[in-house]
């Protein structure tokens, strides 16, 4: 991800568009990209979360082969990439509606999903028992509180861009007219 967007905005300053509105398209497809490659963590018995039992894992109704194939090393774990996933394809949905709303603001949605995105995997990566530290921290939950701070600047900016932009043409008609005096 840290890539790809290196290199949009690359493109993006090369050929003289706007990054925001190409990350606004993007962003749709990413995290629906990202619910379905979540299924490789379960394919791969990787980003699982804490052992479990049986009964946990029924009574949370998902389908035996989940339950099957969280069964590792003769354990059960809890399946945290599961838990990603869902909150993957939820956020698709609530982009695929917000981004239909009449009064969304360029970068907006690229904001949403930073807040989305981050929020959730904030949490799901603390039930998470492989995750990459430095020091203390998880990284993820560390890469999850900046997306989330950089989502609601992105998002505030663009809320409050066009009042600023009338504010300053306001005043810069105030001196024009002063000047004519």
């Amino acid at each position: 991800i840290i890539a790809g967007l290196i290199f949009i905005t690359i493109y993006t300053k090369k050929y003289k568009l706007k990054t925001l509105r190409i990350l606004d398209m993007i962003v749709v497809g990413l995290i629906i990209g990202q619910a379905i490659g979540r299924w490789g963590n379960f394919f791969n018995g990787e980003a699982h979360g804490a052992i479990t039992t049986l009964e946990h894992l029924k009574n949370l109704k998902i389908p035996s082969f989940i339950i099957e194939g969280m069964k590792l090393n003769g354990a059960y774990y809890e399946p945290t990439f599961l838990y990603e996933s869902l909150w993957d394809l939820i956020g698709f949905v609530v982009l695929i509606v917000v981004r239909r709303l009449r009064y969304i603001k360029i970068g907006q949605l690229t904001g949403i999903y930073l807040l989305w995105y981050g929020f959730g995997r904030f949490f799901i990566e603390a039930m998470r028992t492989d995750s990459l530290m430095f020091k203390d921290i998880r990284v993820a939950q560390l890469a999850s509180i900046i997306m989330m701070i950089t989502g609601v600047i992105i998002i505030l900016i663009r809320q409050f861009e066009s009042r600023f932009k009338n504010q300053y043409r306001n005043i810069n008609e105030v001196v024009d007219i002063q000047k004519r005096k």
